[in-house]
């Protein structure tokens, strides 16, 4: 009983369109994502909404597990003297999720450290 100890090698189909390496994955994407999130799939998550509090519900699941939303905060502020400070959002999600928002109902206030 003889092993086969070749590496299997991929058919010429698929070594194209499947990166290797970390930094082809990063290459091969046409989009940034956000939380595996595109802009437009963000976009798409609230086209259907028309009111602000629903969306606003919606795209920040999106962008933050719920468990972090618990955990963090807008400002990175405390909310009272009684209370310590949370750690602030991820800033550059949160300024996402901003720029989602005012693309979707226009000049809102922007709620910032």
């Amino acid at each position: 009983m003889s092993l086969n100890l070749e590496t299997p090698t991929r058919p010429s189909s698929l070594k194209s369109e499947t990166p290797t390496s970390p930094s082809e994955m990063l290459s091969s994407s046409d989009e940034v994502k956000y939380n595996n999130h595109t802009m437009s799939d963000l976009e798409d998550s609230i086209s259907h909404e028309d009111n602000m509090y629903s969306a606003v519900k919606i795209l920040i699941l999106n962008l933050f597990p719920e468990r972090y939303i618990i955990s963090h905060s807008v400002t990175g502020k405390a909310s009272n003297s009684k209370l310590d400070a949370k750690p602030q959002f991820d800033r550059r999600l949160y300024n996402i999720f901003l720029s989602v928002i005012k693309n979707k109902f226009g000049s809102i206030k922007d709620v910032t450290a």
